[in-house]
This record gives C-alpha cells, sequence and structure tokens, in this order.
C-alpha cells in the first residue's frame, strides 16, 4: 500500500475478510506510519463484522526491503519515497536467483562423512553460491516525476530499467495546475 488515502487503502478490509474465509491471515505491506491507523481501523471494522478480520500489517520506511515469496519464486520488494501531500511510497520489486554452490572437484571421491568432517573443520567444500536481481516491476503509487526524478533511497535510473512500470497518471490529460497541486503525474 503506497499511501493512506481511501483510493489506495479503502479495499483492505474487504481483502482481508475475504482472505481469512479462503487463505488465512494476509500480509499487507504499508507506510509504516499508517500501521496504527491500519490496526485502529481493523478493529473497528472487526467490531462491525461481528467476527475478527485477521491481518498482518508490516511497516515499511523507504530504503527497507523485505524478502516475499517461496523457495522456488523469491522476491526483494524495496520501498522507495515519493512525493505526494502525505507520505508515501512506491515499491520495487526485484525477481532473486540464487545458484547453489557446487562440490569442488577435488573432494568429489570423498564419502559423505568426510566432507562432512571437512565442512565442520570450517573447509569450504563447494563453490560459492551466486546471487542476482532482476528489477521487474516498480509501483510509484500517487507522486510527481520529481518524486521519481529525485528519490532519496532509489536512483531514477534504476527506476526507469524496470521491465514494468506502474505509474499513477491521474491528470494525464490534465489540467496540469491541478496535478501540481494534488502531487500528482
Amino acid at each position: 500500500i503506497s499511501h493512506g488515502h481511501s483510493d489506495h487503502i479503502g479495499s483492505v478490509m474487504l481483502h482481508a475478510r475475504g482472505a481469512r474465509m479462503r487463505t488465512g491471515t494476509p500480509t499487507y505491506y504499508v507506510p509504516a506510519d499508517l500501521c496504527e491507523a491500519l490496526e485502529q481501523a481493523r478493529v473497528a471494522f472487526s467490531t462491525m463484522d461481528g467476527q475478527d478480520i485477521p491481518m498482518n500489517i508490516v511497516g515499511m520506511n523507504p530504503g527497507e526491503s523485505v524478502m516475499i515469496g517461496n523457495q522456488q519464486s523469491k522476491f526483494r520488494v524495496t520501498a522507495f519515497a515519493t512525493a505526494h501531500r502525505v507520505q508515501s511510497q512506491g515499491y520495487a520489486i526485484y525477481s532473486v536467483n540464487e545458484t547453489k554452490g557446487k562440490l569442488l572437484g577435488k573432494y568429489r571421491s570423498l564419502s559423505g562423512r568426510e566432507i562432512g568432517e571437512l565442512k565442520k573443520s570450517g573447509v569450504e567444500v563447494t563453490s560459492p553460491t551466486v546471487r542476482s536481481e532482476h528489477l521487474d516491476v516498480v509501483y510509484s503509487g500517487d507522486t510527481t516525476f520529481q518524486g521519481l526524478l529525485n528519490s532519496p533511497t532509489i536512483s531514477a535510473t534504476d527506476l526507469f530499467k524496470a521491465d514494468i512500470m506502474i505509474l499513477e497518471c491521474t491528470y494525464l490529460d490534465g489540467p496540469y495546475d491541478r496535478a501540481l497541486e494534488w502531487e500528482h503525474v
């Protein structure tokens, strides 16, 4: 969730309520300053619903990252600062690929026990694990172009390398003075 305006967060309770019935407790990554208010809203909606609406609310600050996914698909999601009339942030999503190290040739003739002994004594018996990342998706939320170009937490050069950029363009056809006033593209 990029920020607390209702057009960006308003359906979160409906989503959480539905997830409760299907898959359990969903996790929501939000700007850190929204955690308390979102928890208060969760409690209020649970009261009105007559049943708890479970949510795992995780606050993030610009520059912080979290790993999501499973063994087959790992992603690093990094929050970055944007410029809007309330605290807001976008998210850069990197796919993470890890190639585990292979047993070094000089140890291939050894038994498992012998390899285990070497490992216990601190000998590296495998080549290093190689980790690479690729920027797949950038989501800006509401921001200005200056907010993207001047983000203190990620360079514009990196942002615009993403395979997919989801950029809110509220005033694409104008009026441009309102876009500047309300800090939108």
